[in-house]
């Protein structure tokens, strides 16, 4: 869980509690004590500092509440045209902060400035000065905006604020949209290719940070510090980072060679965020599905015990080592969870330990394939 995540929720739950509840003695209270340049929907700001600073986190989060909730118009008696976000998460003050200045009413209600017919939205905006240069540019833009709304903005009911985020709020709905921005995962996030219940859960969470660019690698360890000559312990010929480690290095392109052949999976290309999104999916139909769909947490979990091997023990194992160890993970985790006949699986490990002679190549059998 992420702690700062679910702590923004928690403190929007008070905003959306403020847009809700209008009889509340609690909102009345700071409705007086901040209606300078408050609206309906939210209060005004603090210039103070006694007696406010539990309200004053609260509406910092003013940014982030309205991302998600909307300002919806009724016939435009309670809602401020200026300040209130009613067409978007940015207000016009916002966006358009010197013509806001410049407006002769900067509290004025949208059916204060908007005549809504049947077919179109007329509007009279006054202002206390003309406009010129790029301010001029930006009244064009302005009006171009409002031109576009049609009367279906507007109904005869009243004013409401609306959650966009699901049906109803819930500070677990703010959470979920809030830790999806954080971490940038698209819908087709792959949690269930990730998380497999079979596999242990230390090697899922190794995977997911993986995926999550987060692994200690050299080039991480320098953003946080750092200061040391990076080169990959594997082949000695490159820097180290997450992409050589596990896909571009000799070392591992031969490794993913030897397995690949055994179930049957090319190396992925580009960084190793794109092949773990873009790794088969779908429930598995056969031992070779299933060999694949755990091939990624075998591989880059082997990769990096190997590596951590060779910098901390002065211990390192030949190509034909690890994928043996692949293959052996592979077969217990298949085996363990009822995924593949036991008897198979030992038959599968047998061939391949005989591809493989202590560690290293069999030259009889170099170059062939399981069937």
């Amino acid at each position: 869980m992420d702690l700062n995540m679910q702590n923004k929720a928690l403190i929007c739950k008070w905003l959306w509690r403020f847009t809700q509840e209008q009889d509340s003695w609690w909102k009345i209270l700071i409705k007086e004590k901040f209606s300078d340049s408050g609206t309906k929907w939210f209060s005004g700001g603090i210039s103070g500092s006694l007696g406010c600073s539990v309200w004053s986190q609260i509406i910092k989060e003013k940014a982030v509440f309205w991302r998600f909730a909307q300002v919806k118009p009724g016939s435009g008696e309670d809602t401020s045209f200026w300040l209130d976000y009613w067409r978007g998460d940015r207000s016009f003050a916002e966006e358009f902060p010197r013509m806001a200045a410049a407006a002769v009413s900067p509290l004025a209600s949208i059916r204060d400035l908007a005549h809504v017919s049947i077919e179109s939205v007329h509007w009279d905006i006054p202002f206390r000065t003309s406009f010129r240069g790029g301010v001029e540019r930006e009244r064009e833009r302005f009006f171009d905006i409002l031109n576009t709304l049609p009367p279906s903005v507007f109904s005869t009911g009243s004013d409401s604020v609306v959650w966009q985020a699901a049906d109803k709020f819930s500070v677990h709905s703010l959470y979920c949209c809030l830790v999806k921005e954080k971490y940038e995962q698209p819908d087709d996030y792959p949690y269930k290719l990730i998380w497999q219940a079979w596999i242990p859960s230390k090697i899922c969470t190794f995977l997911w940070i993986v995926h999550q660019r987060k692994i200690l690698t050299h080039d991480s360890l320098k953003k946080r510090g750092w200061s040391f000559p990076s080169r990959c312990v594997m082949c000695a010929a490159s820097e180290e980072d997450a992409n050589h480690l596990f896909l571009h290095c000799s070392f591992a392109v031969r490794v993913w060679n030897i397995i690949g052949a055994f179930v049957h999976s090319a190396r992925g290309t580009g960084s190793i965020t794109q092949v773990i999104n873009n790794w088969p999916r779908g429930k598995p139909a056969n031992p070779k599905e299933w060999c694949t769909s755990t091939l990624l947490h075998a591989l880059c979990w082997s990769l990096w015990k190997e590596r951590n091997r060779r910098i901390f023990d002065g211990v390192a194992n030949t190509e034909f080592g690890i994928a043996f160890r692949i293959g052996s993970l592979i077969a217990l985790w298949l085996a363990v969870a009822g995924k593949v006949d036991i008897k198979a699986a030992e038959e599968w490990l047998r061939v391949l330990k005989s591809r493989t002679v202590d560690g290293g190549l069999n030259p009889e059998l170099a170059g062939a394939t399981v069937p």
